[in-house]
Parts: structure tokens; sequence; C-alpha cells
């Protein structure tokens, strides 16, 4: 695909309603769907009649573009079904921001129209069918499997960052944090609550092993409708979850059984195996995608392209 280059921008904020003009025809802006560090917009190119993300990376030093932008423009030329792909870019160009002109770079990338793996989840609590589940995290798994065989390592894999493509299929999105082996130390802190020990502790050797981690915190938000395995360092009431997690194992399933209401056979065998080995304390023991892939959990019964798409359709689109 070919996009005709953006020459100018202008974002006007006017209240709560923001808009972004720019002075072509190609792309005509829709709405702003988020505000902070990065502006980023659902935009339609109009030669395409195909609607579009906008993100915005405002150069904070002259004709340098921003560490967040170099890292997320690694992605460009990945091709998988489960990564939102990169359609366009610019690495440099003005953009009008409150009428004064600011020096960015920015990505197009490709739209995914049904939010994202925590939208999906608060919305069916804790019984979701374990079919469901394992059929999603397959898609996990595949988008997670294809970054590492490219040499890119996430490091912010969390609900939010999963979102639901136009096919309903997931999409690994938001890679301003992601890691190549190149890069040296890592430095990046991780989100909190979704990130592996060793990322949150400041001494992480084995991104590919990080990936893991926050992918078991993944599957276990899926299996209990968005609950986390702990809270890192903060107690729930008297409870210390992340030390249950570390040293009292069977503590830590009777625990969220409670909390959940649910029975004790609510986490089988199966699942708990493949959970406690992809949140293995010694990042060296941790599970790998192979590993996962030949759990038990993980292979048994999923559903249908076609049967996904029909569930996705009831869960998603019975609200609008």
């Amino acid at each position: 695909m070919s996009y005709e280059k953006v020459d100018q921008l202008s974002v006007t904020q006017i209240g709560e309603v923001t808009s972004l003009n720019k002075f072509s025809d190609n792309l005509e802006i829709i709405r702003s769907l988020s505000h902070g560090y990065h502006e980023i917009f659902l935009v339609n190119n109009k030669t395409l009649n195909q609607d579009c993300v906008i993100k915005i990376f405002p150069q904070q030093v002259p004709n340098q573009p921003s560490e967040n932008f170099l890292k997320e423009l690694r992605v460009k030329d990945l091709n998988s079904p489960n990564v939102i792909k990169i359609l366009d870019y610019e690495i440099q160009t003005e953009i009008i921001i409150n009428n004064q002109p600011v020096i960015s770079s920015y990505i197009l990338m490709e739209y995914a129209p049904y939010k994202d793996l925590l939208n999906l989840i608060s919305k069916e609590g804790s019984d979701i069918d374990d079919v469901f589940i394992r059929t999603l995290f397959h898609e996990i798994v595949k988008g997670i499997e294809y970054l590492h065989s490219e040499g890119i390592y996430h490091l912010d894999i969390k609900l939010e960052n999963i979102l639901i493509g136009e096919n309903f299929q997931l999409k690994i999105a938001d890679f301003d944090n992601c890691y190549k082996m190149s890069d040296g130390r890592i430095s990046f802190r991780g989100t909190e609550c979704s990130r592996a020990i060793e990322i949150a502790r400041g001494k992480c050797q084995d991104p590919s092993a990080a990936d893991i981690y926050s992918m078991g915190v993944i599957l276990f938000a899926l299996k209990t409708g968005g609950t986390f395995p702990h809270t890192e360092g903060k107690n729930i009431g008297k409870i210390n979850l992340y030390n249950l997690l570390e040293n009292k194992p069977e503590e830590f399933w009777i625990v969220h059984s409670l909390l959940l209401k649910k029975s004790s056979e609510y986490f089988d065998n199966d699942f708990k195996n493949l959970f406690m080995s992809m949140v293995e304390k010694n990042p060296q023991k941790r599970a790998t995608i192979a590993d996962i892939k030949n759990s038990a959990w993980f292979k048994k019964e999923i559903y249908s392209k076609d049967e996904m798409i029909q569930i996705m359709k009831k869960k998603l689109l019975r609200d609008l």
C-alpha cells in the first residue's frame, strides 16, 4: 500500500473535543482515541476508503526522532495476522498543536475496531469457557512467537496492548518500549502487575523470558475475567499474593478460588502447571514458547476460525 505523505498536520483542542486536520485531501480525522504523551487519532484514508490509526511522536530534540518512535518503527516490515501492521510513517513533519508548530514524527497503522482484551474480558467476568480462553491464548502465543523469531521482544505485554482487529483476530500493539538484543541493557521497568519480576527489579537479562512471564499474567487474567495473579508488593487485606505465588503456591490457588467465589476445581491441574511454569521466579527455569505449546492445557480443544468469529460477534456486537 502507498499513502500520500502528510506535509503538515493541525491538532486543535476545543474543550473535550479534539480534531486534527491536515492540509491535503488524503486523511480525514474521525475522532481522538487517546490523549497524553502520544496523541492517537482514528482517521479515514479517502483514497483507499479505509480507517486507520495515526500515532504522533513530538520530537523533544530538533531533527531527532524520539526513541519511542524509532522503537515502534522496528515492526514496520513485520507481517503477521497477530501483530498490528504499520501502513506508513513520517520521520519528520510539522504539526500544529494549539496553534503552535511542533516538529513531530508519526506512524500510520491498521485500525483494530473492537478495542482490546481488557474490554472483552471485563464484559465476560470469570465465566468464560476454557475453549474460548485457550483459542485466544493460541493467537497470543503465535504473535509473540513470531516477534521473537524476528528478534523483537515486546516487554510491555498486557491486556490493553492486545487489540481485536477487523476479523476478530488478536493484534499485539504498542511497540514503543520493545527491545532488540543489540540494544544493550534493559532499562524499561514495564507495567506494574503485568511485568516480570526481573523487569520490576531492573535486573532483566533475558527479554524472551520476561515476555513469557507477562503472557502468564494474561493467561491468568483471561481465566479469571481480568483478575491479576498478584499486585506485586501490595497486600489485599493482609494477604500478599506475590509472596504466596513465590513461596506457597497451594495457598495462592486457594486464596484466588475464594476471592473469585469458585470451587477448588475451578483451576484445573493442567492450567495450574502451565501458569506456574510461565511465572517461574528464575527466568532460566521459566517455560519457553515450545514448552507452552507442548503443555497439556495448551494442546486441548480450541475453536475453529469460523466458530471464533461467530462467538466474538455475539460478545462484542451485542451492546452496539
